[in-house]
Formats: structure tokens, C-alpha cells, sequence
């Protein structure tokens, strides 16, 4: 069922605007007639997510392949048999992969042993047995060192801590580790594009599919010399978690959370036939204080916002925010949500307000916009809404980040 969206605006009063304006569903309160579902279906194949093109030093390694079958309604357990009609000699498949009730994802451990490739470019081919599915991961030996890339600073969606980063450059591909403890992350970037490999407890957001019906699914991840932004999704159980982001800030300077209490979007967006009250639906987002004592927050409606699965907004997406004394401005910019249910324009913002040195606590009394008493783009970035919500983020506490 498509989530449930509803934008009501107007000049003096919510709720006062035709449904027929703004191409919307029926309004909170009402019921929405229930589809009829159709029967459930079962078709495994592999995920087109799957790394097809893996480079490999002399280290034994394991990489998962990911499996997903269409399914209605709730999905029965299942299990399927695979075997590896290629490269048995040097890499080795789980033979069988597990669907976890209601799951459409299941994975595959794939091992392999450079040592025992005998060549450089080798190609592990794996079955499914009921169906005749491949698919094949073509292994090169490189003869690349991996170099240091010192350290990166991630946010978890809650707090931060530091990573050891290395990387290894191959033809037009860098290859990425991220680690510490028990977290890694492995993704390479060739033109510009990531792609995040398959881990034991993480998967590339794309392998829980339902992008046209959750926005944030479909997110690609980001890269640059500022920051990496991934998206991706936890596995556990046999069962993916919705998609989150995990942010990799590269650069040194002095980073904070930011708890944001939000009164451009939430006053009128509704999830499921519900208003979210900005006061009980507070999240967290990375902050970075820079040099000229302005504030940065990455990804604002990404991660622990409330509207996250609905936002297919760019990862990089940021606001800027101008503090000079206890004054506090966010020019007009992008809001940092996407979704043309809602929007079918740029939905840009803008506000004045207030600094707090003591309690680091931003507040901006008049939350402006670009979406007008009609629900249309407004030339200006000067419309607020009739049930007007003030929005507050609190910066704190900070902690200062040395690139090694």
C-alpha cells in the first residue's frame, strides 16, 4: 500500500483546501477503501544489487549475495538450494539461503581463495537449483596495495565515533574499507558512482526494493572529499531493517549532533492518516560548526526523521545556517526533502531567528517556504502555514575531529 501523504495548507486555517488542487488522498479521518491483495508470489531470483565485479588481493574473503522473491501480503518461511556451477576450485557458496517470514530478502554467504584462483580473473558462477537463476562475480587479482586513508569521523544516526580507512585504486574503481571493531563497511566508487558491498550485518539500501513505494529505498549513496553518505539497510534474523544512512565525514573540524524540532514539514504532513507533532517527533542529524562560525546540517530529513522513508532527496542535501551573535539565519535554500506526492516543485525554506550561547539551542519562531495557500510553487520563499510551528534544532555537544 502506498504510504499515506497529505498536504493540507492554507492561508488562515489547516485543512481548509480542496483535495482536488492538490491531486492528494482523502483527508486524516477518513478511511481508505483497502486494496484487495492479490496472491502471494514467491519468485526468488537474484537481487540486480549483487556485485558482479570484485578486485581481491592475496586474502582470503567472503562477500554475500542477496536473493529477493515478489511477495503480497505475508510470505511464508522458505528456503532455497544454491550451488556454485563455476569456480568450486577456489570459492565455495551456502547451500542453502533462508527467507525469514514476511522477508523478500535472503542472503548467501560467497568465500573465496585467491590462492587457489591460478589466474588472475577468475568467475564464481552461482545456481539456483529450483529455477536455473545465475549469477556470476568475476574475481581479478590485483596487484594494487592497499594505502592508508587515515581516519573518518561516522555518524550512526545517534552519536559518532572513528573509523580506520583504507583504499586501493584500480583502473577507473577505488575500493573503500571502513572499519573499527566490529563495524566495516566496503563499497568502491568508479565515475562518481558507489556501490556498497554486502556485508554479514549490512546491505545495500537498493536490496529492500519497495522504491515506489518508499522514496528513501532508492537514495543512491554519496561520495566526495567532504563526505561519504551510505545507504544502506541492517540485516538481522534473515530480515532487512529499513534502510538507514550512515554518514563519513573525511575532513577536520568541530562536529555536533543536531536535535531537530521541525516546523516546516511536520505541521502538515501526514504519515499513514496521521499529523506528526514536531514536540514528539524530535530527531537527530550530524552537525559541523565551521570555521566562519556557521552551522551545517547533513542530511536534515534523512536518517531518525520521521519522514525519512517518504524522502528521496540527495544524501549531500544539507541546510546552511549563518550565526552572527545571538541572530540566526538560513537563507533560502533546499529543504533537503524530496517527494512529488507532496511536492511536485523544490520545496525551498528559509527562516529567521535567535542564538542561544548557553544552551546552543537555535529557534526560528517563523518557519518560511515556498508552497503557497493553493499548494502550488510560490515565487517567493514567503508563505508559512496557518497552523504556523516554530522550528528549534539544539547543537550539542561538540567534539573536535583530527584527520590522521
Amino acid at each position: 500500500m502506498k504510504p499515506y501523504l497529505v498536504l493540507f495548507v492554507t492561508a488562515m486555517l489547516l485543512y481548509s483546501c480542496s483535495k482536488e488542487e492538490l491531486h492528494v488522498p482523502d483527508r486524516p479521518g477518513t478511511e481508505p477503501e483497502q486494496p484487495v491483495l492479490p496472491e502471494i508470489r514467491n519468485n526468488i531470483d537474484f537481487s540486480d544489487t549483487n556485485i558482479s565485479e570484485l578486485n581481491v588481493d592475496d586474502n582470503d574473503g567472503v562477500i554475500y549475495i542477496i536473493l529477493y522473491r515478489d511477495i503480497s501480503g505475508n510470505a511464508a518461511p522458505r528456503s532455497c538450494r544454491l550451488t556454485l556451477a563455476e569456480g568450486s576450485d577456489f570459492a565455495s557458496v551456502d547451500g542453502i539461503a533462508e527467507f525469514a517470514e514476511g522477508s523478500g530478502t535472503a542472503k548467501a554467504a560467497l568465500r573465496y581463495r585467491p590462492s587457489k584462483m591460478g589466474t588472475k580473473r577468475r568467475t564464481a558462477k552461482i545456481v539456483l537449483d529450483e529455477s536455473g537463476k545465475s549469477w556470476s562475480v568475476a574475481f581479478t587479482k590485483s596487484d594494487a596495495e592497499w594505502a592508508d586513508g587515515g581516519t573518518m569521523l561516522m555518524f550512526d544516526g545517534d552519536g559518532f565515533c572513528e573509523l580506520d580507512a583504507k583504499y586501493r585504486r584500480d583502473g577507473d574503481r577505488t575500493g573503500w574499507i571502513l572499519s573499527r571493531g566490529n563495524i566495516e563497511r566496503r563499497f568502491s566508487v568508479a565515475k562518481g558512482s558507489v556501490e556498497v558491498v554486502a556485508g554479514e550485518s549490512i546491505l545495500p539500501a537498493s536490496a529492500y526494493g519497495q522504491s515506489d513505494l518508499w522514496p528513501a529505498t532508492g537514495v543512491e549513496s554519496y561520495f566526495s572529499d567532504d563526505f561519504i553518505a551510505l545507504n544502506v539497510c541492517g540485516f538481522d534474523n534473515g530480515v532487512p531493517a529499513f534502510p538507514h544512512t550512515e554518514y563519513f565525514f573525511r575532513i577536520p573540524g568541530s562536529y555536533a549532533t543536531a536535535t531537530i524540532c521541525d516546523g516546516w514539514l511536520l505541521p502538515v504532513l501526514a504519515i499513514d492518516a496521521k499529523l506528526l507533532d514536531p514536540r514528539e517527533n524530535q530527531w537527530k542529524a550530524p552537525a559541523r560548526i565551521e570555521n566562519d562560525g556557521s552551522v551545517t546540517v547533513f542530511g536534515p530529513y534523512h536518517n531518525g526523521s520521521p519522514v525519512h522513508r517518504v524522502n528521496g532527496a540527495a544524501l549531500s542535501a544539507a541546510w546552511r545556517i549563518d550565526i552572527s551573535g545571538t541572530r540566526a539565519d538560513i537563507a533560502p535554500q533546499f529543504s533537503g526533502f524530496k517527494n512529488t506526492d507532496v511536492f511536485d516543485f523544490d520545496f525551498m525554506i528559509t527562516a529567521t531567528g535567535s542564538f542561544d550561547i548557553t544552551t546552543s539551542e537555535l529557534v526560528f519562531p517563523q518557519p518560511l517556504h515556498n508552497c503557497n495557500e493553493s499548494g502550488f510553487k510560490s515565487e517567493n520563499v514567503d508563505c508559512r502555514w496557518g497552523n504556523m510551528l516554530p522550528t528549534s534544532i539544539v547543537i550539542g555537544p561538540v567534539s573536535s575531529f583530527e584527520h590522521q
